[in-house]
């Protein structure tokens, strides 16, 4: 079949989420200048979470924190000195955010010794329970943006041969790229190889991103876009068991779902049939689901995007991933085939315009101030991928440990890979579901993406969304009859 949008589109789509090629900006957009390290506004992406922070200090909605159990003979200095390698390379590492006139700068300090807690659990016989106790703790525990640090480090020897390395940063100074980087660094320190220098540093980028939105032309036309796009928009939420809070709580909790490498491949085939990719198709399949549940046909989810154009911004830890609005129609009972043609045109066309950062699009649409929602959307789809494949320290082995969980958002659904398929991490707020509810969201999801695998042209209201128990409980009782 003739995919109806134009195939040269596809280079928008090619690689989504992944990690951007190296080479110089894009056509049309200036390189970031090196201005060395000094005081530098807010990017546009922190100055929302900042006054988030201001309003609420309390909140940990906007942590991100890793666990790793950390297995060889860690050497305790070694690792000192490789921590104070990464952050001395990267500036927003040492950066406080101060309000001046009512906006927020960040001020950069100098170079010093890297504040890393060492605790000695070797003794405690409950050290593995404990730890999961201390780990849940660590990521929940707020930051003070003004004093710093921004991030905190502390390691766990629980003996000769076994440390958990507990790591957690304000999303104001990085992003999940960023933690690959910061261990990919912090690896290459700790073996004893020389970092190159960076050419630019976060605050570079602040500056440029601020002179860019000072421009008119592209960036008000691209405003426009987006008021268009989402005019009179509802959010979509899912049916919720609890009574939703005035102000919500930002805790959060975890359901997967493996989804088998048949219908991977399956799913990856029928992408590039339609000349699109295995994101898309998921993210189509995902509307479907949201549908189904809601009996909505015009839907909007949030999904994050790199925003790492400039190859300088490739290997700087911060703040750089934008939330892309995509709003889907999935009226007239189309076949997924067709749906998913639509759902192709409005992420083609979401990200030639996806240079506006989310919060200045807030700014501009003025969504309803609402304490107990994210603005916009209260639901997010991501497929994940690693900006720096993972490897442990010299000589050590990391392996990741449950971490504390935060949610911004009623539900996010992670897509990432796996050795036997793909997983979907179900990260969803109990304050609103009960977890037997996201359970069978989860398996819901499983089910149609089989069915999708299947049969790709059928109209996505009777694609299975059914477990096979289900089915069965909702089977008919067969009759039964009696001798005569």
């Amino acid at each position: 079949m003739t995919p109806d949008f134009d195939p040269a589109d596809l280079d928008l789509l090619d690689g989504l989420f992944d990690e951007p090629a190296a080479g110089s900006s894009p056509p049309g957009v200036a390189s970031i200048v090196a201005r060395g390290e000094g005081d530098a506004p807010a990017s546009l992406q922190q100055r929302r979470l900042w006054f988030l922070q201001e309003l609420n200090p309390q909140s940990s909605a906007y942590n991100i924190a890793s666990a790793l159990r950390v297995t060889g003979p860690l050497d305790r200095a070694r690792f000192q000195h490789a921590f104070d390698v990464v952050v001395a390379r990267h500036a927003v590492l040492r950066v406080t955010f101060q309000n001046r006139d009512g906006e927020p700068w960040q001020v950069v300090a100098a170079p010093s010794p890297a504040a890393i807690q060492w605790d000695d659990w070797s003794q405690r016989p409950d050290g593995d329970v404990a730890l999961a106790t201390l780990a849940a703790a660590e990521g929940a525990a707020p930051f003070d943006l003004a004093r710093g640090p921004v991030y905190r480090v502390r390691i766990v020897r629980l003996g000769d041969n076994d440390h958990a390395l507990l790591l957690t940063l304000h999303h104001s100074i990085a992003d999940a790229w960023s933690i690959d980087l910061l261990l990919a660094d912090l690896r290459q320190a700790y073996e004893g190889a020389e970092l190159p220098p960076l050419r630019v540093q976060y605050t570079d980028y602040s500056w440029w991103q601020r002179e860019r939105s000072d421009r008119a032309g592209r960036h008000d036309e691209t405003l426009q876009y987006w008021e268009s796009a989402l005019a009179d928009l509802s959010e979509t939420t899912l049916p919720t068991d609890c009574r939703r809070p005035a102000v919500l709580p930002h805790d959060g909790d975890v359901r997967t779902v493996a989804i088998p490498v048949d219908v991977v491949t399956a799913l990856s085939a029928l992408a590039r049939s339609e000349s699109t990719t295995p994101f898309v198709v998921l993210l189509s399949a995902f509307f479907v689901l949201l549908s189904r549940y809601t009996g909505q046909t015009d839907l909007v989810v949030g999904s994050p995007i790199a925003q790492r154009d400039d190859p300088d911004t490739q290997a700087l830890i911060g703040f750089f991933v934008n939330m892309l609005v995509v709003r889907a129609d999935a009226s007239g009972q189309p076949t997924f085939r067709a749906f998913l043609r639509r759902v192709t045109r409005v992420v083609r066309d979401g990200l030639a315009h996806g240079d506006v950062p989310f919060e200045t699009l807030v700014e501009r649409l003025r969504p309803t101030r609402d304490q107990s929602r994210h603005p916009l959307f209260t639901i997010a789809f991501t497929l994940l991928t690693a900006a720096v494949p993972r490897r442990g320290l010299d000589g050590l082995t990391m392996t990741p440990l449950a971490a504390a969980t935060s949610s911004r958002f009623d539900l996010e659904v992670v897509m990432t890979d796996a050795p036997d398929g793909m997983r979907a991490v179900l990260t969803y707020n109990p304050a609103l579901f009960e977890s037997t509810t996201i359970e069978r969201v989860g398996a819901h999801f499983h089910t149609l993406l089989a069915g999708i695998a299947c049969a790709p042209d059928e109209v996505i209201g009777d694609l299975p969304l059914h477990t096979a128990d289900e089915r069965a409980a909702l089977a008919p009782a067969p009759a039964v009859t009696h001798p005569v």
